[in-house]
Order: C-alpha cells, then structure tokens, then sequence
C-alpha cells in the first residue's frame, strides 16, 4: 500500500509538472507575441551595453533589422554628438521610480546620412530601467542589464506643433481684435 501511495503521489507530480511547463509555454508564447507586435522600441542589453534582444519594430522605426543589432553595443543607434547626455539613460540601471522615464533622444536611422541630416532623426521617448538577479542565495543582488522602452515621438510632435500654431493663431486674433476696439474701427 505505501508503495502505491509513492505511485499515485508520484503521478500527480507528473501531471502538475506537465500542466505547469504547459501554462509556461503559453504565457511566454504571449509575452513573446506581445513584444514582437508592440510598435514601440523595445531593448534589453546586457551588462557591457550590448543589444540581448530587440523587438522587429526597430526594422519599420529605424531601418535595420533586429538581427542586425543584437551583439552589437548601443552607442550603434546614437549619433556620435549625443552619446555623453543619452548613454546613461539609454544604459541604466536604477529602477523603479528612479529609472529613466519620458527622457527625449534622437536615434540614427540606417537610411540617413549623419550628421547631414541631423535634423530628421527620428526622436523618442525613453523609459528604461536595469535588471538584477539575486546574488548568493538571494542576499545581494547584481547588475546584469537594462531594458528599455524607446516610443517614436514624431506623431506627439507633430500634435504639439499644430496645437502650438493654434494657440498663436487665436492671441494674433485676439490682439487685432484689441487693436481694432481701440482704434474704434473694425478690421476687414
């Protein structure tokens, strides 16, 4: 009888093992669908700043593809001007509420000539944040990367102009219509 309570524990292990790894599968499956559909740029470097993984969006945004980038260090994507302000962030490692969040850089498009066309790099909104991993057992813990988030910015941008021309667009009507008032005669 205790041998066939050892069976009987010992499949039922089996069967939640198996359900697990099945539950794993499907949740990494979705994670995976998930960065490879979003439309922002998503990164993780290792270490010594060197791209783990890249998401396809870097193809449509910048014009290279993923495979292009991964092993190779980040400062790849910066113009060379940039790199000393935006290396820190692009690299970081603080987290939580410390971590980089809505920092603005220009990142370099396979198809532009830099720095001829410096002022149509596309711009982006960083969020980044470093990653540890428990160290001895759990007691310290070590820096082993950074993954980051960078968001294209030219639809934002372009939002803001026309509101911006909006706004100046209504105070020149208002100040000719002050004008106007003043002078008693009204403008055509």
């Amino acid at each position: 009888t205790e041998l066939m309570e050892a069976m009987r524990v010992l499949k039922e292990e089996r069967l939640v093992r198996r359900t697990t790894q099945t539950a794993l599968r499907r949740s990494e499956a979705k994670f995976k669908e998930l960065l490879d559909t979003s439309p922002d740029l998503i990164y993780i470097l290792d270490r010594h700043g060197r791209f783990r993984y890249v998401s396809p969006s870097v193809g449509p945004l910048l014009g290279i593809s993923e495979n292009e980038l991964i092993g190779h260090h980040f400062s790849a994507l910066l113009p060379s001007d940039h790199l000393s302000h935006t290396q820190y962030r692009f690299r970081e490692r603080r987290t939580r509420q410390r971590a980089t969040r809505s920092f603005e850089i220009q990142l370099i498009h396979k198809h532009h000539n830099y720095p001829e066309n410096a002022d149509i790099l596309p711009r982006f909104q960083l969020f980044a944040s470093g990653i540890y991993t428990p160290d001895n057992g759990g007691a310290a813990t070590r820096y082993i990367g950074t993954c980051g988030i960078a968001r294209e910015m030219s639809q934002a941008h372009a939002f803001e102009h026309r509101l911006l021309r909006a706004e100046e667009t209504a105070t020149i009507g208002q100040l000719a219509l002050s004008a106007s008032r003043r002078l008693n005669s009204p403008i055509q």
